[in-house]
């Protein structure tokens, strides 16, 4: 629960969640085809990382499963 509610944990997730929001943005405007598939394991290794804060929260946290800020 500290490791969740930390913040270099809170701050990870921030550029993860800036890079998931404008990172798509940015590879239109900055790369040309080749850089697609460094786009793609970046795209992947933040779904990862989201999908670890929703697990380790839903166990971490008694009331986050089916809360409201789960969904």
């Amino acid at each position: 629960m500290d490791i969740l509610d930390g913040a270099v944990f809170s701050t990870l997730m921030t550029i993860i969640t800036l890079y998931a929001l404008f990172g798509d943005d940015v590879r239109v405007l900055v790369t040309d085809i080749d850089g697609d598939p460094t786009f793609w394991v970046m795209n992947i290794i933040a779904l990862w990382a989201f999908s670890v804060e929703i697990m380790a929260a839903s166990l971490a946290k008694p009331d986050y499963f089916n809360g409201f800020f789960f969904g």
